[in-house]
C-alpha cells in the first residue's frame, strides 16, 4: 500500500511538471541575457573606448588635411616670394623672408630667390639677398646659378656682386663651362675683363665641347671688335694660345679658317702655331 502511494506521488509530480508553461525556462534565459546586455550597455568604459577610437580617427583625418593645407600654403608663399624677387620687389622679398621662408627655397624650376632676381636683372634685390645670407652657388635644373647666368647674359653688375661675395668660379653650366667661357663667346668684354682681373677663374678651363674661352671667342665670335678685344684680353692674361680643341685644331687655325685678320695677328704675336 505504501508502495502504491509513493508511485502515485511520482506520477502526480510528473503530470504537474508537464503542465507547466514551457516558455518559463526560455523567459529565464531571456531575462538573463537582458540583464547581461544591460550591464554592457551601462558600462561607461566600453562606450568611452568606442568614442575615443572615433575621435582619434577624426583627429588623424583633420591632421592630414591640415598638413596638406600647410604644405600648399607654404608652396604658394614660396612661389610668390621667388616671383617678387624676379620682379625686383626688394622690400616685399625682405618682409616675406622675415616671416620664416627658407632663403634658399626653390620653385618648380629649381630657382632660388637670388637666381630669380638675377633672371630679372635686379641687382638691388640680389644684393639684399646676399646680405641676408642666400647661398650664391646653388644651381637650378639647367645648372645655372647667379654667376653663371649673369656671366652668360651680360649682367656685369651682378657678376661683380657675386665675385665680391665669394661665389665659386669653378662651378660649371650645363655645357661644362665656367662663367668666363660664355661671356667670351657672347662678346661681353666688361665681364671677361672683370673675371680675369678680380677672380680666380681658370682661364684655360675646357668645357664639354672641348673648348676654352679663347677657342670659343674665335669659333663662336664674329671676328668683330668685341670678340677681338676679348681674344686680346685672354692672351694678355696668359691664356694658352696653342691649346687645341678636341679634334686638335688650334685657335690660330680656327682664326685663319675664318679670315679673322686681327685675331690672327694677336695670336701669332703671342707665339700661336
Amino acid at each position: 500500500m505504501r508502495f502504491k502511494q509513493v508511485s502515485l506521488s511520482i506520477v502526480l509530480f510528473t503530470v504537474l511538471m508537464g503542465c507547466a508553461n514551457p516558455s518559463d525556462s526560455e523567459q529565464l534565459g531571456q531575462d538573463g541575457q537582458t540583464a547581461s546586455d544591460g550591464l554592457s550597455a551601462n558600462d561607461p568604459s566600453k562606450e568611452q573606448t568606442s568614442s575615443e577610437k572615433s575621435d582619434k580617427s577624426e583627429d588623424a583625418e583633420m591632421t592630414g588635411v591640415e598638413q596638406i593645407d600647410d604644405q600648399e600654403d607654404g608652396q604658394g608663399m614660396t612661389k610668390e616670394w621667388i616671383a617678387a624677387a624676379e620682379r625686383g620687389e626688394t622690400d616685399k622679398v625682405l618682409a616675406m623672408q622675415q616671416q620664416g621662408i627658407n632663403i634658399n627655397a626653390t620653385d618648380e624650376r629649381g630657382r632660388t630667390a637670388i637666381l630669380a632676381a638675377t633672371h630679372g636683372n635686379k641687382p638691388d634685390t640680389v644684393a639684399a639677398l646676399i646680405r641676408e645670407g642666400a647661398d650664391l652657388n646653388l644651381r637650378d635644373q639647367r645648372s645655372d646659378n647667379p654667376l653663371l647666368y649673369a656671366g652668360a647674359e651680360g649682367m656685369p653688375e651682378i657678376v661683380k656682386l657675386m665675385v665680391e661675395a665669394g661665389a665659386s668660379t669653378t662651378l660649371t653650366n650645363r655645357f661644362g663651362g665656367t662663367a668666363l667661357i660664355p661671356a667670351a663667346d657672347r662678346g661681353h668684354v666688361e665681364i671677361v675683363e672683370y673675371l680675369l682681373t678680380h677672380s680666380d677663374v681658370n682661364i684655360d678651363h675646357i668645357n664639354n665641347l672641348g673648348w676654352t674661352a679663347l677657342l670659343e671667342a674665335v669659333i663662336l665670335g664674329d671676328g668683330g671688335d668685341r670678340h677681338t678685344q676679348i681674344v686680346n684680353l685672354l692672351v694678355e692674361h696668359g691664356a694658352d694660345v696653342n691649346l687645341a680643341d678636341g679634334e686638335g685644331v688650334s685657335p690660330l687655325t680656327h682664326a685663319k679658317s675664318r679670315n679673322y685678320t686681327e685675331m690672327i695677328a694677336i695670336l701669332e704675336n703671342a707665339g700661336a702655331k
